[in-house]
């Protein structure tokens, strides 16, 4: 099976909330101070702010790879690190997932109806900005023409997942923290907890991704 049979057959291979890699991936990549205080999976109604974030899945070269984004520098606890596409709840949105596909097609060109839906991750709460975020997993059959928007996008990185490696990385605002290598600069806070748990993934035997993807 190629990877757009197998994306076309996910209902049957998507796990149960239950069966995913959740918190227990998400710590090793958790800040120390987090880490420590993560103890169940978040409900909504503890943040004061909710987003959703879209991670793309595509072939390219033979190998599976996803984009990152940029943000742009600004004043803000996020300023200028590396991220997956999304944003903010609106009022208009129907779920989690029409929020993630709306924002990724803000910040990056993508049509909603072009990504298939894989499913929910596990959700994160991320204390310095008191945000609740769903993260969808979803998949594209190859790497899209990204017409990022300047206003919300610095850069965009299309990055192999067999790239990865993890690191303890010092940065200037957090301190020593885990962090994913592989791209221009480290993915770290909720980003690389979101990515560790999409690597985890490989591991699961109802979600083992294909070897060939032509």
């Amino acid at each position: 099976m190629n990877w757009w049979e197998y994306v076309r057959n996910w209902a049957e291979r998507w796990p149960q909330s239950a069966d995913l890699p959740g918190i227990n991936a998400q710590k090793a990549l958790a800040p120390p101070q987090r880490a420590s205080q993560m103890t169940a999976v978040p409900q909504p109604e503890q943040a004061s702010k909710h987003a959703a974030v879209l991670v793309l899945l595509f072939p390219h070269n033979n190998q599976l790879h996803t984009v990152l984004i940029e943000r742009p520098a600004y004043d803000g606890v996020h300023s200028g690190q590396m991220a997956f596409p999304g944003g903010g709840l609106e009022a208009h949105d129907a779920d989690w997932v029409a929020a993630a596909l709306r924002e990724t097609h803000e910040e990056l060109g993508v049509p909603p109806a072009e990504p298939v839906v894989l499913g929910p991750l596990t959700p994160l709460y991320i204390p310095p900005s008191d945000y609740f975020v769903q993260p969808i997993l979803a998949a594209l059959p190859a790497p899209w023409a990204w017409q990022p928007d300047a206003a919300e996008v610095a850069g965009v990185h299309v990055l192999p997942l067999q790239g990865f490696r993890q690191e303890l990385v010092d940065l200037p605002r957090a301190g020593i923290v885990p962090a994913w290598q592989g791209g221009p600069q480290p993915i770290w806070g909720a980003s690389a907890m979101i990515l560790a748990e999409v690597l985890a993934l490989r591991e699961l035997r109802t979600f083992a991704f294909p070897t060939e993807l032509d």
